[in-house]
């Protein structure tokens, strides 16, 4: 069983010694976070509203509170993003267009088990890694979420001042829970899907 969550860190650290970011890289890695955030809900069916928190110095941390009735969900969906931020992409090579037709299709039987996972999560004991894992299995290949990371890390690789990232399950005191989730800056491109497709 997976300690209870409502809070994720998402932690941006410099090669100098400042506290502070270009507003409009940031406004955009977050705006690609917030999309996989709304993925993964919508999958899951999940009931949750999400609230960002005042950040604090060093580097630059990020925090988003869930707020929602079912904690053991909260905590599902917080253990999941934390592991897929900093997950490799399973293939990084260009993707075709049947490919993500495949991908589409396969997309949909897998949002059907997803959505059965979410609603059939009651109980904290529940909540475990093996769980967590079978989520990232089904997740792996969904394109939407693959793109929205690869985004994200293409908008840090461009922005020299970031060195890492690290993501961080935190619990209602900002106390971490678990592991921290980093990726090193010579990672960042790793995560970048270079084919171009239209998310619908």
């Amino acid at each position: 069983m997976l300690k209870t969550t409502q809070k994720l860190e998402l932690h941006y650290y410099f090669n100098d010694n400042s506290h502070s970011m270009n507003a409009l890289v940031r406004n955009e890695c977050e705006k690609e976070i917030l999309l996989i955030f709304k993925e993964l809900i919508t999958s899951l069916e999940i009931d949750v509203d999400i609230e960002s928190e005042a950040f604090l110095e060093g580097g630059l941390k990020e925090w988003w509170k869930l707020i929602g009735k079912n904690a053991p969900q909260i905590t599902l969906l917080l253990a999941v993003l934390t592991i897929y931020l900093s997950q490799h992409p399973v293939e990084n090579k260009e993707l075709v267009n049947l490919q993500i037709e495949n991908l589409k299709l396969d997309n949909e039987i897998k949002q059907n088990e997803l959505k059965k996972i979410g609603k059939e999560l009651k109980s904290e004991e529940e909540v475990t890694d093996e769980l967590v894992q079978k989520v990232l299995e089904k997740i792996n290949y969904d394109y939407k979420l693959l793109w929205y990371k690869s985004n994200f890390y293409k908008k840090l690789n461009l922005y020299q001042k970031v060195n890492k990232i690290s993501t961080q399950k935190l619990d209602e005191n900002n106390n971490p829970i678990g592991n921290e989730k980093t990726v090193l800056r010579n990672e960042f491109s790793k995560f970048v899907i270079f084919d171009k497709f239209e998310i619908e």
